[in-house]
């Protein structure tokens, strides 16, 4: 049985005063519509629930004043929102021509972090009005100016008739849903990634160490350091130390489904990170594929020349991950003070890890060591032990001839 999992997300709606933003959210809420117009004080907000795929969805639509005087009270409301909806009335012109204002108004307000992707949704309501001759604006200019703004998604509705109404609002929820930081799935992904670190290493210190009881407590210490470590991303999860929303988090983009296929200059930023991580996982897993295959094939020693460069990248991996974990716990904390505890104690752990392993090599140098080249002028020391290995070589041929000749 699979476990769904609940989503709040945030829904603004705006437009000019008697669009009928009200009634649009009542009829979607509770299947109710009221002749009587009633102008909204301020801002309200209605719930609604609906699945989406495996996840239950929470909407909090909130219904904000159209009218002038109320606008800077709407300003407040507008942070956090996971989406905006924009409604103006297909029979007033006016309340078209002001959908710029609103747009601009949200944006600078909301100061999303990037305006050019926050999820826009635009409503063209009262279709059902004198069958529709009274309209004043064509709906190839509203999906005109939709297309201008970045190919918004637009419905033409009707709340007394409750036409689109439900399309409208579950457009809404997967849309704001596709902006949703899913930030289990990223700390899934970087846990993994840790953790097969953690898992590859403490299998070199077993095979590095020399009897099974001090390759255990290497381990154990390895582990329990990777899980205290592990425990600072899960606290940082639980506790919710950030109200900035998910397009603030560097890694968001990155490891997620959130880039826009037409923002050229964001694929460009970010293909880098993608192609680095990419790398270092294809790097790491090559290394330890043919670590296994050694293992299997000749057994003890191990081939040097390979190992060398699986330890580097496993290392090199190991800080790649604490570097974006800190950089992304900076962005989460609500302040600096508590981003750089939390930076500092993140750095501090994964260092005491890292030294661990490099204790251990400090202890047991040996030709046979996979990090002994990379530790201390590989290059040299590799020749010199094929230099050695030659002259054994030579040597013992000698004293195979010395014995035929005594023979």
């Amino acid at each position: 049985m699979s476990v769904r999992r609940r989503t709040l997300l945030k829904v603004i709606v705006l437009g000019d005063s008697g669009v009928g933003k009200t009634s649009l959210m009542n009829q979607y809420v509770h299947k109710k519509f009221s002749q009587q117009y009633k102008a909204t004080i301020g801002a309200d907000f209605v719930t609604k629930e609906l699945q989406i795929d495996d996840k239950l969805v929470t909407l909090q639509i909130w219904d904000t004043a159209g009218q002038e005087r109320f606008q800077s009270l709407g300003v407040a409301f507008y942070r956090g929102a996971d989406c905006c909806v924009l409604v103006y009335d297909v029979n007033v012109l006016r309340s078209f021509d002001t959908l710029d204002n609103w747009h601009e108004e949200f944006l600078k307000q909301a100061s999303p972090s990037d305006p050019k992707t926050f999820p826009f949704i635009l409503l063209g309501n009262k279709i059902d009005i004198d069958g529709g001759n009274s309209r004043v604006v064509s709906e190839k200019k509203a999906r005109d100016w939709c297309a201008s703004r970045g190919n918004i998604p637009y419905f033409e509705t009707s709340a007394k008739e409750d036409l689109n109404v439900d399309a409208a609002f579950f457009c809404v929820a997967k849309t704001a849903l596709a902006n949703e930081h899913e930030q289990d799935m990223w700390m899934a992904a970087t846990l993994v990634d840790f953790y097969i670190n953690v898992v590859a290493l403490s299998a070199w210190v077993a095979y590095k160490e020399s009897n099974w009881i001090s390759a255990a407590a290497w381990i154990i210490l390895l582990v329990c350091f990777g899980s205290i470590t592990t425990c600072t991303y899960i606290v940082l999860q639980l506790f919710k130390l950030s109200h900035q929303d998910s397009l603030q988090d560097p890694m968001c983009h990155i490891l997620l489904r959130h880039k826009n296929k037409d923002d050229i200059e964001r694929n460009g930023k970010f293909s880098f990170v993608v192609a680095a991580r990419v790398l270092f996982s294809t790097l790491g897993c090559l290394m330890l594929g043919t670590l296994i295959y050694t293992l299997l094939i000749d057994g003890l020693p191990f081939r040097k020349e390979l190992l060398t460069p699986w330890m580097a990248a496993t290392l090199v991996d190991f800080y790649i991950n604490v570097v974006a974990i800190s950089v992304w716990i900076a962005y989460k904390e609500s302040g600096w003070i508590g981003a750089f505890i939390w930076i500092v104690l993140l750095i501090c752990l994964g260092s005491i890890t890292t030294c661990s392993y490099i204790v251990i090599q400090l202890f047991q140098l040996s030709s046979k060591d996979p990090l002994y080249l990379m530790l201390l002028n590989g290059g040299s020391r590799q020749k010199t032990g094929l230099t050695e290995d030659k002259r054994s070589i030579e040597s013992e041929g000698e004293h195979y001839a010395d014995l035929l000749c005594i023979e």
